[in-house]
């Protein structure tokens, strides 16, 4: 390994124990300091607490946080603020403190929020940039509008933001600064070329801990019916209500496991109904991550619908289980799943695409050892997709950064 770096990480949301973009910044800033980086985390006051807990547990002395907010009246503006101007006044004093350690740092490393429509501003440090993973350039297919409902307006002006990126002064002026990108899917990659950045690099936004899934592999047979597990938050762009509008066209026996909560839980019922699905689901709402994987341990195949998502950490979940992926050949699933570990369906109209993954489905009922194969190949996949060895590739991604500025 070349020699140890110091390293400012801005994270605005960073957590122990958590998943997505909380414990991706975590994760990362623990597995850099393990392998002897001096780490700097700027954060938020928000998981302070839980943070020093778990950093007096863990004992890297190497590891320092620092936590801020907007000053005075962060507390206050943090729960009366819309999201994206309390993000932008938190990246203000954050560029600020970072000034202030900067004489000692190699290099930045903006790691959440991962998503270019609300970019950084760690690139005005002057000091060797590298930001991502960052998702946020794709975006949903009109022909599903409908699984929208009345979310769909703010879907479309969304659309046309990400459309307008690449032609807006300050993006363009942030990519062009930025030593180094690393997109979560193509569609953000593509997005990224456009506003002429320097250099982009697809890079999955999801890793395992460490023995995650069964030391061996092992898949349960199903006797009676498929069964089918979806997990996510039950947001419209998780395609909930688009999947189950796919289950009605099965012509299996089958049952499908909901895991997870979210503002539309109470229109699961609604959507039951009106696909006759009332007997061929069960909806289990949150559920604890001990119980969220003896589900990956138990069922069949793991259907992941998500209309617009970066990628989707469920997916790498359910591979490191055996379980093989149906699902939507678009952003990161189309670029991190592999061909072999599931169906990765055509996104064309509502109807085509739902028939397909019916069909899929079937076939995964009908030929129970393409089952076992698919699911052996995501599994020996996803044992390779672990913490220890993500941060050995953005180790080797920072030293390259340095040898370029």
């Amino acid at each position: 390994m070349d020699k140890k770096l110091n390293i400012l990480l801005s994270a605005y949301v960073c957590a122990p124990n958590r998943g997505s973009e909380p414990g991706y910044a975590w994760n990362l800033a623990c597995h850099l300091a393990r392998r002897g980086h001096n780490v700097h985390v700027l954060t938020r006051t928000y998981q302070q607490f839980d943070i020093q807990q778990e950093l007096s547990d863990i004992g890297l002395p190497n590891l320092k946080f620092h936590f801020l907010d907007i000053p005075r009246l962060g507390i206050f503006l943090r729960r009366r603020l819309p999201f994206y101007i309390h993000y932008f006044l938190w990246q203000y004093s954050a560029l600020s403190y970072a000034n202030l350690l900067c004489n000692d740092i190699d290099l930045v490393h903006h790691v959440t929020w991962g998503s270019l429509r609300v970019s950084s501003y760690m690139w005005k440090t002057g000091k060797p940039f590298v930001f991502g993973p960052v998702g946020g350039g794709q975006v949903s297919n009109p022909s599903f509008s409908e699984f929208f409902g009345e979310y769909w307006a703010q879907e479309w002006l969304r659309t046309l933001q990400i459309r307008a990126l690449p032609y807006l002064p300050s993006p363009r002026r942030m990519a062009q600064k930025t030593d180094l990108f690393l997109a979560a899917n193509m569609e953000t990659l593509d997005q990224i070329k456009k506003m002429k950045a320097r250099q982009v690099k697809l890079f999955c936004d999801s890793a395992l801990p460490e023995q995650f899934g069964p030391k061996n592999f092992s898949r349960p047979t199903s006797s009676e019916y498929l069964r089918i597990l979806w997990v996510g938050r039950i947001y419209p762009i998780k395609g909930l209500n688009f999947a189950l509008f796919a289950l009605k066209k099965m012509k299996i026996p089958f049952k499908l496991t909901i895991l997870g909560d979210g503002p539309l839980s109470s229109k699961i019922p609604e959507w039951l109904a009106r696909y006759g699905l009332q007997n061929k689901v069960d909806y289990k709402g949150q559920v604890d991550w001990e119980t969220v994987k003896g589900y990956y341990a138990t069922q069949d195949v793991f259907l992941f619908t998500s209309l617009r998502e970066s990628f989707g950490g469920q997916l790498l979940e359910a591979m490191a289980y055996g379980l093989p992926i149906v699902t939507l050949d678009q952003f990161g699933a189309r670029d991190f799943v592999p061909d072999q570990a599931g169906f990765k369906v055509a996104v064309t109209t509502k109807d085509q695409t739902a028939n397909l993954l019916a069909n899929a489905l079937e076939c995964l009922w009908n030929e129970p050892e393409l089952r076992v194969n698919m699911g052996l190949v995501g599994y020996h996949y996803a044992k390779n997709q672990t913490w220890s060895k993500k941060v050995v590739e953005i180790e080797r991604i920072y030293h390259e950064v340095l040898k370029m500025v």
